[in-house]
């Protein structure tokens, strides 16, 4: 959901269509080029290897 203004978009949710990704562990979009997003592919091995400092609190949701 977005609303359009005279200088961009302002994205209120995001949702991502799943067969639009392509890569398998993190992907931005060109509507949000400033956002980095990551697959359960990429949170899984983060996880398993117990690394520090990683965020996943937010998820997107996929159609």
């Amino acid at each position: 959901m977005y609303k359009e203004y005279s200088n961009g978009l302002l994205i209120r949710k995001c949702v991502l269509t799943e067969r639009e990704i392509s890569d398998e562990f993190l992907f931005s979009i060109e509507e949000d080029i400033s956002s980095v997003f990551v697959t359960e592919k990429f949170k899984k091995r983060v996880n398993d290897a117990e690394l520090l400092g990683f965020d996943f609190s937010c998820e997107v949701e996929l159609s």
